[in-house]
């Protein structure tokens, strides 16, 4: 499977027409400064790059164009990485990953020439890549939208390096 081959060209991969078409959930901007920041890290370069690709693996879909009107409350996809994402369309379309926090799909159905791609506002985690990185409480709650309160106040009192 290409998801085990550690020299992806992603350019040529997702450009080409091998195994499209493809599904891409897109994190925005947002999502990669708010994973660093909960790493820990400055930047991308900072990841190692087995991790980053485990990591962007698991946001594409191999073979299918999976448009918003496809997706079942409750339905499953196995990503490029191997492991399934799930769906969550009460209350607007979401995906839940491997760490169980929702993720809200912000733009949908942006069609190309070899598949499909939908912004989301978190970068998606799988199980592999969580027990990798084994990210500190401060680091979770920072990550996660749903604890940004609790990331929040351990950034005020000071705990969120402390806690790392």
């Amino acid at each position: 499977m290409l998801a085990s081959d550690s020299n992806i060209n992603y350019v040529d991969l997702l450009s080409g027409t091998a195994a499209s078409p493809f599904t891409v959930f897109a994190p925005t901007n947002d999502s990669f400064t708010a994973l660093l920041a909960g790493l820990g890290l400055n930047s991308l370069n900072d990841i190692p790059q087995d991790l980053l690709q485990i990591v962007l693996n698991y946001h594409v879909i191999a073979g299918a164009n999976v448009r918003a009107e496809d997706l079942v409350n409750g339905g499953t996809a196995t990503t490029f990485q191997g492991e399934d994402l799930t769906f969550d369309l009460t209350d607007g379309a979401k995906i839940i990953d491997a760490t169980g926090t929702p993720t809200n799909i912000v733009v949908t159905n942006v069609q190309t020439g070899n598949g499909v791609v939908h912004a989301i506002d978190k970068v998606l985690l799988p199980q592999a890549a969580i027990d990798i990185v084994d990210p500190t409480i401060a680091g979770l709650a920072m990550m996660t939208p749903d604890l940004s309160t609790l990331a929040e106040a351990l950034q005020i009192t000071g705990l969120d390096s402390s806690a790392q």
